[in-house]
């Protein structure tokens, strides 16, 4: 048995070596020539900007962004070739405050309503703070603005239709100041991507529902989510929560009261919704759903009266009539909900013309 010993050639792979290295020369050589060719256009096009010239301010971003990227190219070929880059801080102290276009580029598109650039830009700018040609700026920790921009791609994001590209952004962009929009556009791409019976999508409600109770969009989705699951004591909660802000709009005020009314009303509990509907009509008499609701509670309690009990039985008809009558004058196209009603109130006091009057109607 005879063995060959394979003795590797060390000329070889130093030559290869030597190959690799000229190599990754040519690379950073390569994309250095494109980034100085990007910086010499977009400095002529600042040039004009500056001059108060005519110049293309798409063209001027685009290429603000394709300067970064090549820098970032740049950056990890240089890395590749040298270990330690030489290039680094030369060029990230010259490229920092180009970062700073991208978050003008997203405002100038979204201003055009050019909402899928605009996101483009705005995400690019969140997304240049992980490259490693800043990594000593820190911006994860040091930039101030991140969640300002966060928030607007977030906006634009909405705007375009793009409840995918929304959620990635919420969390940095609730570290701003405008809290209740960013989870309004996270329950809406929530609920788009995964459906109204989300537990993300309820818990997004929850939370801005309970930073600002008058924020219409949470109190309006909370009451729908629990109205849609049967859940009507969650309704008289979420109401009942509203109604305790010693501040409240009168406008949103009636609004808690006439949908807590509604499910009272619904619960059969016909005293406590015309007591609430009484506290709207006091608040806004020409709101017509309140007087229809307090006219058919009355009409439900001439039901449950005993018929030996004609006086007190009259006297909720007559009262259930003041009310629906009121509803028919502030919303005659609403006949389907009046006229059944109204029908049983005149046949149930006697009334004949007026019986007659809504029998023809129906």
């Amino acid at each position: 048995l005879i063995l060959v010993l394979i003795i590797p050639d060390a000329s070889s792979a130093r030559k290869r070596v030597v190959v690799q290295r000229d190599s990754l020369k040519i690379r950073v050589d390569s994309i250095q020539k494109a980034f100085l060719s990007i910086k010499q256009q977009y400095d002529a096009e600042n040039e004009k900007a500056y001059l108060k010239q005519k110049y293309d301010t798409a063209r001027l971003f685009q290429l603000n962004k394709s300067l970064l990227d090549a820098a970032n190219a740049l950056d990890a070929a240089d890395v590749a070739k040298n270990k330690v880059p030489k290039l680094r801080k030369k060029n990230s102290s010259l490229l920092v405050s180009y970062r700073l276009n991208l978050f003008n580029a997203g405002n100038f598109y979204l201003r055009k309503g050019k909402n899928k650039e605009a996101y483009e830009y705005y995400d690019n700018y969140i997304e240049t703070a992980k490259m490693p040609l800043f990594e000593d700026y820190d911006f994860a920790q040091n930039d101030s603005l991140m969640p300002r921009v966060a928030f607007w791609a977030v906006v634009a994001a909405s705007l375009d239709g793009k409840p995918e590209r929304v959620l990635p952004h919420t969390d940095m962009a609730y570290q701003w100041v405008r809290k209740e929009q960013v989870l309004q556009f996270k329950a809406q791409a929530l609920k788009v991507l995964y459906g109204e019976n989300n537990e993300d999508y309820l818990q997004t409600l929850k939370k801005g529902f309970d930073m600002s109770p008058e924020y219409m969009f949470f109190f309006n989705n909370l009451i729908t989510y629990y109205t849609d699951n049967n859940y009507p004591d969650s309704v008289i909660q979420v109401c009942d929560k509203a109604l305790s802000n010693d501040v409240l709009k009168q406008e949103n005020k009636r609004r808690f009261l006439y949908v807590k009314s509604s499910i009272l009303l619904n619960k059969e509990k016909y005293d406590e919704c015309i007591v609430l509907c009484e506290q709207i009509i006091t608040i806004d008499s020409l709101f017509a759903p309140a007087y229809y609701n307090a006219g058919l509670s009355y009409l439900k309690k001439s039901e449950l009266t005993d018929r030996k009990e004609r006086k007190a039985k009259r006297a909720m008809l007559n009262l259930s009539r003041t009310y629906l009558e009121n509803f028919r004058k502030m919303a005659p196209k609403e006949r389907k909900k009046w006229g059944p009603l109204l029908y049983q109130v005149y046949f149930g006091l006697n009334l004949g013309k007026k019986f007659s009057e809504i029998d023809e109607i129906l």
